[in-house]
């Protein structure tokens, strides 16, 4: 594309470029005053891009919403994000690339801290995460599912909060990765979290009051690990008192499903949700076999 083949459109809300055959964009192809102002919404997935200039979106100042998903991009520039004006970008879209690594600093902008709220990196390559790359950024829904995860640095998840507005993490999705074991006290500042994902790791055991302040959790997925009677007690989900949906199929627990109910009785009611969770769990000594539901039961 030309340079300045945008520059004149004064109105432009939204672009749509995905579909086509792009392999890479110039540096200033959205270098206009005009686009800083107007456009909100941009398109660039299902494209064959594999890299990114580093000031590409530097004058987007009205962007909300960035399409990068189904493309072929191996990594990014660490200060892609890092724009002064890049103050409104709420939904960030990178599912189906070829990432394998995200740069510690790429989040590294005060202006994204209380407007990302969006973060997909579905079905990419990652395969760790650096420690601290979710200390300036507040999202609401973060979804990593679908990568090659070994490990999660301890304290990754520990300012993932927005302490103005106080908005806080929300959805964690992790499934479908190469997780082993969970850090202790990993999801401790995750107090407004509903649902999290985990399922399909090779998860073996879940440390002792792993949940100890997610209360607020509703949806917890834990299918297709290798938890068992030991090393996932009941017990590890006593202080989830809102919990309406639990997934442990395909595991390898063989405790009977009566086993659970004494966890989830009085002190469920107690808390106020009225209800017991619904449950997933394998048949006794059939972890491999169709799975056995608990359905959700109301109180009268």
């Amino acid at each position: 594309m030309p340079p300045g083949i945008f520059d004149g459109l004064a109105a432009l809300y939204e672009l749509n470029l995905s579909t086509n055959r792009l392999t890479s964009l110039p540096e200033d192809i959205f270098h206009s005053n005009n686009l800083g102002v107007s456009l909100a919404k941009l398109h660039l997935n299902d494209n064959q891009l594999t890299t990114l200039p580093a000031r590409l979106l530097d004058y987007l100042g009205s962007l909300t919403t960035l399409h990068l998903n189904n493309n072929q991009l191996t990594n990014l520039p660490e200060d892609i994000f890092h724009g002064n004006l890049l103050g409104e970008l709420t939904t960030l879209h990178l599912n189906d690339n070829q990432l394998t690594t995200l740069p510690a600093r790429l989040f590294d902008n005060q202006q994204l801290y209380y407007s990302l709220s969006y973060i997909h990196l579905n079905n990419n390559r990652l395969t760790s995460l650096p420690s601290g790359i979710f200390n300036r950024v507040a999202p609401l829904f973060l979804c990593l599912n679908n990568n090659q995860l070994t490990n999660l640095p301890a304290g990754i998840f520990n300012d993932v909060y927005d302490d103005i507005d106080e908005e806080y993490l929300k959805e964690l999705h992790l499934g479908n990765n190469l997780l082993t074991e969970l850090p202790s006290g990993i999801f401790d500042n995750l107090t407004e979290l509903t649902l999290l994902n985990l399922e399909a790791n090779l998860l073996e055991e879940l440390p002792a009051n792993i949940f100890q302040n997610n209360t607020a959790i509703t949806n917890m997925k834990l299918a297709w690990n290798h938890l068992n009677n030991d090393t996932a007690p009941p017990e590890r989900f006593t202080s989830l008192a809102n919990l309406n949906h639990l997934d442990l199929t395909r595991n390898r627990i063989s405790f009977p499903v009566n086993a659970w109910l004494p966890e989830f009785g009085t002190d469920w009611v107690g808390a106020g949700s009225g209800h017991l969770p619904t449950m997933l769990l394998s048949p006794q000594q059939q972890f491999l076999a169709p799975t056995a539901l608990i359905t959700r039961v109301s109180e009268s």
